[in-house]
């Protein structure tokens, strides 16, 4: 059985995960150019297994507990689900991504 997690346990792991971001390695690429070491544009990133298990794993509460109703299409989302920084939390205001993505139209 699982576990129902409040807005506030959500929000708690929010910040964790935020907080094992700041952890995250970057590994830069090179390559040789005209004899010369350049580096990639995109380097390699190593994150913590907290933050793999946060943001990346299906089980994650992040991703699988739906809490939060969209103030738009009025669908329960879960937080990853979100247009996170559109969103009130203190105010219970919240957008998903969908509707944020169709509101922007053809700008996005």
């Amino acid at each position: 059985m699982t576990k129902n997690y409040t807005k506030a346990e959500i929000l708690a792991l929010v910040a964790e995960m935020k907080a094992e971001e700041k952890k995250t390695q970057r590994v830069p690429h090179f390559y040789k150019r005209n004899g010369k070491m350049v580096e990639r544009f995109c380097p390699d990133y190593i994150y913590t297994e907290r933050y793999k298990e946060l943001f990346y794993s299906d089980e994650s509460p992040l991703r699988s507990a739906k809490i939060f109703k969209c103030e738009d299409c009025g669908e329960m989302v879960a937080y990853l689900d979100l247009e996170a920084w559109t969103c009130d939390f203190e105010k219970d205001s919240y957008v998903c991504s969908m509707c944020y993505e169709d509101s922007m139209g053809e700008d996005l």
